[in-house]
Order: C-alpha cells, then sequence, then structure tokens
C-alpha cells in the first residue's frame, strides 16, 4: 500500500519569508522504523513562489530509504556534506501527469547510498538532527532559486507499495529569526531587542519584524514567542501587547 506521515509546521506567509529571513532551521527526530518495500524518512515542505498561477516547490530532505532509492534519473547537481552525513542535490522539473495535471518542481538533497543505513523488513532505531537551513543553503548555491517564501517545514515519512510500522518518539522543528545565539542577559520575555527589558521598542520592533520591514531584526527571537509554537506570528504580538500593557510601570 501508499501511506505518508507528516507532522510539523505551517508557517505565515509574507512577502519576504525567505529561508535567510527564517534564519535557523532544525528538526531532531527519532522513531523506531520498520518497512518491507519502498519507503523514505526524512523533512519535507514546500516554497510559494512570487506568482500566485505557480505550484509552490515541493522539497525533501531524505535522510535513509528502503528499496529503491527515491530518485530517478536526474542528474547530481552537487554533493554536499551537511551535519557530517553526504547527501546528493536533485532538482525534478516540472511535468505533466497521466491525467493532465501539472506536477510541481522539486528540490531534493538525498543521503547517499553508502551511507544509507536502513535495514529493510528489520526494525531500526532512527534519530538525529537535520540543519534545514543549511540544506535550502546548499541548493542556492547549486543555482535553485530560494527567493520563495517557506511554507511548510514538517518530519515525513513515506511508503510506496510497501508495509511496515513507525513508532515517533521525537519531532521537534526549531525555527528561529537568527542563527545566533541569544545575548546573555536578555532572557526577559518579550525582550527582543536585548536591552534587559519588555518596553514599547520591542513591541515596535516585533511589529515590523511581522511586516517583513527590511532593517528589523530580533536580536532574541525567543523572547517574542509566547504562546511557544516555536512560529513568530501576529498572536504572539497581541500576548506582546497584552504583557506590556498590563506591566506596571511601562518602560519607555
Amino acid at each position: 500500500v501508499s501511506t505518508s506521515f507528516s507532522k510539523g509546521h505551517n508557517l505565515r506567509q509574507t512577502k519576504d519569508q525567505t529561508y535567510k529571513k527564517l534564519g535557523t532551521v532544525q528538526c531532531t527526530y527519532a522513531a523506531d522504523y520498520t518497512a518491507k518495500g519502498t519507503s523514505w524518512f526524512g523533512i519535507s515542505g514546500s516554497i510559494r513562489t512570487g506568482k500566485e498561477s505557480d505550484l509552490p516547490v515541493e522539497y525533501m530532505i531524505i535522510d535513509g530509504y528502503t528499496g529503491s532509492r527515491p530518485i530517478g534519473s536526474d542528474p547530481i547537481l552537487d554533493t554536499v556534506v551537511i551535519d557530517g552525513r553526504t547527501y546528493q542535490i536533485y532538482c525534478i522539473p516540472s511535468g505533466i501527469s497521466v491525467n493532465g495535471s501539472r506536477s510541481p518542481v522539486q528540490y531534493l538533497s538525498v543521503i547517499s547510498e553508502a551511507e544509507n543505513t536502513l535495514t529493510e523488513n528489520e526494525a531500526n532505531a532512527i534519530g538525529g538532527t537535520v540543519s534545514i537551513d543549511k540544506h535550502f543553503a546548499a541548493w542556492e548555491a547549486a543555482g535553485l532559486d530560494m527567493n520563495g517564501q517557506i511554507t511548510k517545514v514538517k518530519f515525513s515519512i513515506e511508503g510506496w507499495k510497501s508495509s511496515g510500522a513507525v513508532k515517533v518518539t521525537e519531532n521537534d522543528i526549531m525555527i528561529g529569526a537568527l542563527s545566533e545565539q541569544a545575548p546573555v542577559g536578555s532572557s526577559v520575555r518579550g525582550d527582543v531587542n536585548a536591552d534587559g527589558r519588555l518596553s514599547i521598542a520591542d513591541v515596535v520592533l516585533f511589529q515590523k519584524w511581522l511586516t517583513a520591514e527590511p532593517d528589523a531584526a530580533l536580536k532574541n527571537w525567543n523572547n517574542a514567542d509566547w504562546d511557544g509554537d516555536g512560529i513568530l506570528t501576529a498572536a504572539d504580538l497581541s500576548l506582546m501587547k497584552i504583557a506590556f500593557l498590563t506591566a506596571e510601570p511601562h518602560s519607555a
């Protein structure tokens, strides 16, 4: 049978929600994995281009597979080492299916055949951390267009004409505004400009960042994640405003 599992984040969409704007994007996962036939696991998502009529680009980072290697005869664009593992980069162009519908362009990083450790029809303990943002950068360096909006980031498992069982025990996706560590002494909730306090300046800066103003950079994005879902949205801004307005005394 064909089946799939996918769980992660649908990101807010703004005109400047590129991978560079997101900064750090990582997934740490762990699972017990048994499969007979063709299957794969890793990261999947989509990238929306500037044209509404265009299909979103689908992307996959394949960290392991059973059965046939999940790539056809498309040429290798580059070979890279990320997180200590070797991947080949591919781009599958859009095409027309047998029912006449158009398929999306696909960007892929596929673990090298030599480093694929899955054994078919046996219990496999899988796990690791995928630096998704580094794959984005590698795709751009390989000549792929990465100027679109990142709209989905998910840990995924797919099977095709296969059978098996998977128990996912960890799926921690981190999405940050900046890759830098938060400055020491800036753990005050809402303090995104790292001056050690929650003030109107933080509210204004966060609002500018949400509207993708080019000079708006958050020095500590974690302090703006009020609802703790790992994504910064207008809901977080609303909670920040409430906290600021109810704090006594207000900081200028």
